[in-house]
């Protein structure tokens, strides 16, 4: 059984149980509390019932007292709020109520939630985007959603759903309030929403009976005229009120509209016709429940009745509620009179306000308790709510044509792309998305020609245009607010390019558009909301899905295409409400850095967590160092020493090896030509998994320092003249680095830059290597050694005659996008965004920011198997997504599926060696010896970097998770992060919330 076959009979059921309750247990208790009230009540009273008044809590005082008056003095039945706080409408409604000797009737005429109505409070998409939803059973979630917000506020009446079906583009009042055109869609989600909503025991109202969605005139500011034939009507018009009335709709509100097919006299509105509510809605239709009028204060009414005329004819015609009504007190005088000479009899009027006190009983409205204030605005924008709005925000993306199936954006296509934002600043929040993806550029012109012709020949430089329009109305007698000669010359301009076109309206946009075939790709997106920019940048880049289908706009444009929904294949980015992750649950990763912050374990960082390819965790941290205020951001770029090894030099061999162009049992020999014989048989997996006898590390650096004066270079023991330790000795801290092999400017002797105006002599790489080709060989066990991914780096460049920073960014860092993953930043790009390193106070004497943090890296040119690396959090999770989805993304296949099984599992199978092919791996052996708890995984891998790095994956958790900061600045002796056990703890931390979900699911 389906979903929603499954929620259709959950209502079938509902129904049958409420109606058996009612007739049973419900209705004598009701009737006696109803006729005991109704038998206190003079013939004004029972008249005032029948008034529900505006009320805002954005207004004076003198408002309040308007309106309290009302309640007190007069007894009014009901308010509709309409803007203002959260917080501040609680407190009014408290204050009415209790001056109210009749309980009121509170409600909110709040289609979209109540984020229509108050500030502070999160905002559902409108209909017309819920009419797009492929499976709209998300809109009964809504329903539920928007009733407990209700209840929240200690309101009981929702002025919704609009059931009117929006068949005519031109419509300047529903629009976007309906659902779509279609009459099945819209009867269909109409139903769910109601459901949803009474679920939550909310009355609920189907509007504007029979029928608003074809005219092109607002009821606000005249009468429109529904001029069908009464088939026509039955066919489309009443069709969604018909099926709303037999699912159980509590109520109808009747709209200001001439109809003369229903009600033939002249000028008279629906709501005033008994024609269309007695004969119609109550007869034919068989409704039972409240009639509630439209807004009386409408010049539909307005203009042609004066205020109590209006108000009298429309209870006389079938309204049990006035809706908005003016001259309160004189109307409530009049009708009163009016039934005092018989002209609206009393049995009527007692009916209509024992069906108001019935409602309030059923309600529980007899005995009000005060509703709490203080915590209701966190409640409205709780994460469950965020999560809901998401998910709705995201299943309403339609895309309506995709040629070539261009979106979403590949990675060739990125290469040369351009994001033109028309509408100055305002897409701000799509750009900034767009940019965790891909380095884009992004060109900003308002909609006039002259704006747009001093940048086309910018834009004539891309081969793909990202064309987003942000500055749209969804009005039709504003154009939507496209400027025709602007849409022209933009089309009549840039004919040749791959266009995306993202209308941030609706699709009737197109139809002001000179010839939207023209455009590769075409998103529609319904509104320029900060989430609703944030999601579509994720729908063009592959991080969520485009599933949407086409609710309007057909006989303007109609979707066309087999590429018309697209699948995931980048990571999004998302709450963690979205994954069902609490805030608070997240807040223990605050604490932990706050700590390490306070203690000065390092000066800033970066923290990073995604699920499943949804990143849920990422922020910054701290200041880029100690003395500089500058905040860390998530741009700022760490030295990730370590981590190089398996972000670098290792995605290049895993590639070679899937090539079959080196092998794992290689040995060196094969690539290197003429090595000593200790080295010369040591195979490419020993190098990987660190079992070669290889020495772990030699300060290669220290052989190019030479001693100050006649001063010894060395000592046996530390003083202040010796204060730094290399090996078992002590340097002295004048010493210099050999001029011969070190110079302050660049020359074709001296090409390489270690340090800010410190440039090596071309023989320098040569030296490294010759010594490290005569070190000592040690047995061949399990010993962690840089030196083994030196040699795995000169065997890529020997083999293959690329240079291994080439290999990274033509495999890898270009084509994911990882335009802040490189080496060297600081002869690239300004080392602003850079946070420095340690204080090297021997080789380069200063602090390093920008240039590799480790000497012996420095002495190889910021280039080395081992380290060398700058990135970001973002940047790095994308090579590691990689590596979670079987070395595919972006729907590009980087790696066999076994590869990355074969380099992330152990190397040596039973052995003490608990490595895999370059990654580290838990120890299941020795706990105190694991780089991760035993609370991760056997299956997951990860490394970690002497600067204070750490990245691990756990396919079983779906979990990865980023750890970057700058622990060693400026001295890397600073080991309080290692005792601190950050990482170590936040992991855990993760872990455990992980299980708890995979548990909930």
């Amino acid at each position: 059984m389906s979903r929603r076959h499954k929620i259709h009979l959950s209502f079938a059921l509902i129904g049958l149980l409420s109606f058996s309750i009612s007739k049973a247990e419900v209705a004598p208790k009701s009737n006696h509390w109803v006729d005991s009230v109704m038998q206190t009540m003079t013939v004004k009273q029972k008249v005032a019932q029948l008034f529900m008044v505006a009320a805002y809590s954005n207004k004076p005082d003198t408002h309040v007292q308007e309106i309290y008056q009302l309640v007190q003095q007069y007894g009014i039945g009901g308010l509709c709020f309409f803007q203002g706080s959260p917080k501040k409408q609680v407190e009014l409604t408290n204050f009415y109520q209790q001056g109210a000797n009749i309980p009121l009737l509170i409600a909110m005429d709040a289609e979209w939630g109540v984020g229509m109505r108050l500030d502070s409070v999160l905002l559902f998409p409108k209909q017309m985007a819920l009419g797009s939803i492929r499976e709209p059973e998300s809109i009964y979630e809504m329903g539920r959603e928007v009733g407990r917000q209700f209840k929240a506020l200690g309101m009981h009446l929702n002025f919704a759903p609009v059931v009117d079906i929006n068949n005519n583009p031109m419509n300047p009042v529903i629009n976007t309030r309906s659902f779509g055109e279609d009459r099945h869609e819209v009867a269909e989600r109409a139903i769910l929403y109601m459901k949803g909503m009474q679920e939550e025991g909310i009355l609920t109202c189907a509007k504007h009976f029979p029928g608003h969605g074809d005219t092109q005139v607002d009821s606000h500011l005249d009468l429109p005229i529904i001029d069908y034939s009464r088939k026509r009507l039955d066919s489309l018009e009443l069709y969604p009120f018909r099926k709303m009335v037999k699912a159980g709709i509590n109520s109808v509100m009747v709209g200001h509209l001439f109809v003369p097919s229903i009600e033939p006299a002249k000028g008279i509105p629906a709501s005033l016709s008994s024609k269309t509510i007695h004969d119609l809605l109550q007869k034919e239709l068989h409704f039972k429940g409240i009639v509630f009028s439209d807004g009386m204060q409408m010049k539909a009414i307005s203009n042609n009745f004066p205020a109590p005329i209006a108000n009298l004819k429309a209870l006389q015609a079938g309204c049990d509620m006035l809706v908005f009504p003016t001259n309160v007190i004189e109307s409530i005088d009049t009708i009163a009179a009016a039934v005092t000479r018989n002209i609206f009899p009393l049995e009527d009027l007692d009916a209509k306000c024992k069906k108001i006190l019935l409602a309030k009983y059923n309600l529980h409205l007899t005995h009000f308790t005060p509703i709490p204030s203080e915590s209701v605005t966190a409640y409205l924008n709780r994460p469950e709510a965020k999560a809901l709005q998401a998910k709705l925000v995201e299943e309403s993306f339609v895309l309506m044509k995709n040629e070539n199936k261009i979106l979403p954006l590949t990675n060739a296509t990125l290469k040369s792309c351009v994001y033109l934002e028309i509408g100055k600043g305002q897409g701000t929040v799509f750009y900034n998305r767009l940019k965790d993806y891909a380095n884009i550029p992004c060109i900003s012109v308002v909609q006039k020609a002259d704006s747009l012709t001093k940048k086309l020949d910018s834009l004539r430089k891309f081969e793909n245009i990202i064309l987003a329009y942000h500055d749209l109305s969804e009005f039709p007698q504003r154009n939507f607010r496209i400027d025709t000669a602007f849409a022209k010359r933009l089309a009549d301009s840039l004919p040749s390019q791959n266009k995306i076109l993202v209308l941030f309206g609706t699709p009737y946009t197109l139809a002001k558009l000179p010839d939207p075939s023209n455009f590769a790709a075409l998103l529609v997106c319904y509104n320029n909301l900060s989430l609703t920019q944030d999601k579509a940048a994720q729908a063009l880049m592959g991080g969520t899905e485009i599933n949407g289908v086409q609710p309007v706009g057909k006989n303007i444009y109609t979707a066309h295409g087999k590429n018309l929904n697209t699948e995931i294949c980048r990571m999004s980015y998302v709450a963690p409400g979205e994954l069902g992750i609490k805030e608070e649950q997240l807040s223990g990763i605050d604490s932990l850095i706050n700590v390490g912050l306070e203690q000065k374990a390092f000066p800033g960082c970066q923290v990073f967590a995604s699920y499943d390819g949804k990143v849920f965790f990422q922020k910054a941290y701290g200041n880029l160092s100690y003395s500089d205020s500058s905040r860390a951001n998530l741009h700022t770029m760490y030295d990730v020493a370590s981590m190089s090894k398996v972000t670098g030099t290792l995605g290049v061999i895993m590639h070679l090896i899937d090539q079959k162009i080196i092998h794992l049992n290689d040995p060196l020999k094969m690539y290197l030509g003429d090595m000593p014989e200790s080295k010369a048989d040591l195979t490419i997996k020993e190098l990987l998994a660190h079992q070669a006898g290889l020495i772990a590390f030699e300060p290669y650096y220290a052989r190019f320092l030479v001693q100050p004066d006649t001063a010894p270079l060395y000592a046996t023991a530390a003083s202040p003249q010796y204060p730094i330790q290399i090996g078992k000795r002590w340097a002295n801290k004048d010493a210099q680095m050999n001029p011969l092999f070190f110079q302050p400017e660049a020359s074709e002797d001296y090409p390489r830059q270690v340090g800010r105006g410190v440039f090596s002599h071309k023989s320098v790489r040569d030296s490294v290597y010759k010594y490290m080709d005569h070190s000592k060989p040690q047995p061949k066990v399990y010993k962690y050694s840089d030196l083994s991914f030196i040699y795995l780096q000169r065997v890529i460049e020997a083999k293959t005659g690329i240079r291994l920073e080439k290999w990274c960014d033509s495999l890898y860092f270009s084509n994911m996008q990882m335009f802040r993953t490189l080496y060297t930043p600081a002869l690239k790009m300004s080392v602003d965004s850079i946070a420095p390193t340690s204080y090297d106070p021997l080789f380069r004497k200063q602090v390093l920011k920008g240039y590799v943090d480790d000497n012996n890296a420095a002495m190889l040119g910021g280039v080395a198997g081992h380290a060398g690396l700058f990135s970001t959090c973002n940047d790095l999770s994308k090579y590691y997504q990689m590596l979670m989805w079987h070395g595919t993304y972006a729907n590009e296949a980087f790696l066999g599926k076994k590869t990355v099984k074969l380099f992330t599992s152990q190397a040596y199978k039973g052995s003490e060696n608990r490595r895999a092919l370059g990654f580290d791996r838990p120890d299941d052996n020795n706990e105190k010896n694991s780089p991760v708890p035993s609370i991760l995984s056997k299956s997951s891998y990860g490394h970690t970097g002497f600067t204070g790095c750490m990245v691990w994956c756990d396919p079983d958790h779906k979990l990865i998770f980023i750890f970057l900061s700058n622990r060693v600045h400026p001295d890397p002796s600073n080991g309080l992060l290692s005792k601190l056990s950050t990482r170590t703890e936040i992991l855990k931390r993760l872990v455990n919330i992980i299980d708890q979900k995979q548990k909930n699911e």
